[in-house]
């Protein structure tokens, strides 16, 4: 009789029995098979932990480079305004960036005065007759205006708030007339719009309007974000509550001439280097953000 032999298909070993190659097949193949797909495995979570790091790093950069271009346009802005950081302090955590001094032949400062803007038929807040002109183009939607016009806007801000003590100790006084310009920079030009329609009816009116928004600034500039068409009827009760006429208004509002008018300021204030807001021109002198009041005590006691 002719003895039987049982190969391994995977190996090609043989056996004697039946048995022997099961046996063989289920320790040897079995466990080479396990630690295959095992590795199989590992390779799969290796790859996706990459990937994942990959996307992370990615991730990272992008973020890095947000921070970067933001801080590289407006850094100073943020800076100056919120009195917290210096750009000297940016550079010093961040040896990498350029210094302000490296910077100084691409970004030249504000180089505006009382004499290169145009005044004419601006709503102005005093004595016109004051020996001290100055000068805020602003934002509606700014913080930092807001803070810089209104105390309890500063303390939700973290700013300063040097309008109320500049009005109380020299406007009012008759040493300082106050001019407004429009540079929308930051959520729209719908309030510079409409406040420009309340000034071409009524100067004093404007800076109720004006003062009226800033005093509501955390309300209303949630108000925008979440529901415009609530945020505009708002605006057309705010006009109508300074007593103007509210068909002129309307007409003014929807007039792209009026839309023109705001953008001449921004435009003016963009061909003076003005690039942020609340941007304060004391009559040959430049204030960039929202600053102490004794920033501007020092410049207007100057002129004086």
């Amino acid at each position: 009789m002719t003895e039987e032999n049982f190969e391994c298909e995977k190996c090609g070993r043989e056996f004697d029995s039946k048995r022997g190659r099961s046996i063989h097949q289920t320790q040897k193949h079995s466990e080479s098979e396990e630690e295959e797909e095992n590795n199989d495995n590992s390779a799969e979570n290796t790859s996706k932990q990459t990937l994942d790091i990959s996307l992370g790093l990615k991730s990272v950069a992008a973020l890095f480079l947000m921070i970067g271009f933001f801080f590289g346009t407006t850094g100073t802005y943020l800076a100056t305004n919120t009195g917290i950081l210096s750009t000297a302090d940016i550079q010093q955590d961040n040896p990498q960036l350029p210094s302000a001094e490296d910077e100084a032949g691409d970004s030249a400062p504000s180089q505006a005065t009382v004499e290169n803007i145009d005044l004419d038929d601006r709503p102005v807040r005093g004595d016109e007759d004051a020996p001290v002109t100055l000068v805020k183009y602003e934002d509606f939607f700014c913080p930092f205006c807001g803070a810089f016009n209104n105390e309890d806007v500063a303390a939700e801000v973290q700013a300063n708030s040097a309008m109320p003590q500049i009005m109380e100790e020299y406007v009012e006084t008759g040493q300082v007339k106050v001019y407004y310009k429009h540079h929308p920079v930051v959520g729209g030009e719908d309030p510079a719009i409409a406040s420009e329609c309340v000034a071409q009816q009524d100067h004093d009116a404007f800076w109720d309007f004006h003062d009226e928004h800033i005093d509501r600034f955390m309300e209303l500039s949630s108000l925008s974000d979440s529901d415009p068409e609530q945020y505009e009827e708002e605006l057309f009760d705010m006009a109508e509550q300074t007593g103007i006429d509210m068909n002129e208004f309307e007409t003014c509002y929807n007039n792209q001439e009026s839309h023109n008018l705001v953008q001449a300021d921004s435009q003016e204030a963009t061909s003076l280097g003005i690039t942020g807001t609340p941007e304060i021109v004391i009559e040959d002198e430049s204030v960039t953000g929202a600053q102490p009041f004794n920033v501007f005590e020092t410049i207007i006691e100057e002129q004086l």
